[in-house]
């Protein structure tokens, strides 16, 4: 899918139709009895919407059983169910913040250090991830085998990130122009907020519609992007839209969380 350049996309995916269900039968044969199959069948259904989903599985018995991902925001309804019990995992999830180091300004680590001390991130988890997160200081989770040693997340200092961009010669009156992907319109409109605090700048918060996603994501690796910061939601290191690697080399990321414990998961009750 890439060509001899890491950096230039030969194909982009545009198209990548799901079945409407999956169904598993037990394969009573396995060599580790330990381990299962305890279920005789597991239907997974692709074609109901995921509020709706969440709705069976809270408020009904039996029709839905597991729910395999479900925002922050919906987390109080699965407390609150009398039918549902919320299960919470270590996750993959990073929601990082990607600098245009093309733009003007953008390539003075002034700047770049000003617009990571802006940033409140446990007010963003409290606020945004309902307590559904922990910060993180680089896009290496902790726990992983390439998490740096002793490095610490930026703190929250205003008045040093109002210096030091006053010091890079960032003029009165110079927006900042902040892009999001749909999925992270919270954040970003958060993030925003702690940018004009902090900075004392006004911020114009651009969020790309779902259906120019593709395009947007052919900006980045082509390093023809408008805006100076852009903002993704990063699963794990495969999911979309999972660009950061190639674009490293003209740009800096802000790691500013990752899920955990976890991206809540409601199953009905035993």
């Amino acid at each position: 899918m890439i060509s001899g350049d890491p950096f230039t996309y030969t194909w982009l995916f545009t198209d990548f139709p799901r079945s409407d269900r999956v169904v598993l039968e037990a394969n009573t044969d396995y060599w580790n009895k330990e381990r299962g199959p305890r279920l005789e069948k597991v239907v997974y259904v692709n074609d109901i919407h995921p509020a709706v989903a969440l709705e069976k599985v809270c408020n009904t018995e039996g029709e839905i059983d597991i729910v395999s991902e479900v925002s922050p925001a919906d987390a109080r309804k699965v407390v609150d169910s009398e039918h549902a019990n919320l299960i919470t995992v270590d996750a993959l999830r990073v929601v990082s913040g990607l600098i245009n180091r093309n733009a003007e300004f953008m390539n003075d680590l002034r700047v770049r250090r000003a617009l990571n001390l802006a940033v409140d991130r446990d007010r963003l988890i409290d606020e945004v991830f309902q307590g559904y997160a922990h910060p993180v200081a680089a896009l290496a989770l902790p726990y992983s085998c390439w998490a740096p040693d002793g490095l610490e997340p930026y703190p929250h200092n205003p008045g040093e990130a109002k210096r030091l961009l006053s010091e890079a010669g960032w003029s009165e009156g110079r927006a900042l122009r902040l892009a999001a992907t749909s999925d992270v319109t919270a954040v970003a409109e958060h993030l925003a907020g702690d940018l004009r605090d902090s900075l004392g700048v006004e911020v114009e918060t651009i969020i790309i519609p779902d259906e120019d996603l593709i395009s947007a994501q052919r900006t980045l690796v082509e390093k023809n992007c408008p805006y100076r910061s852009t903002f993704w939601s990063t699963p794990g290191s495969t999911s979309r839209p999972d660009i950061r690697r190639r674009s490293s080399t003209a740009s800096t990321f802000i790691p500013w969380a990752r899920s955990a414990p976890g991206l809540p998961c409601p199953s009905s009750r035993s």
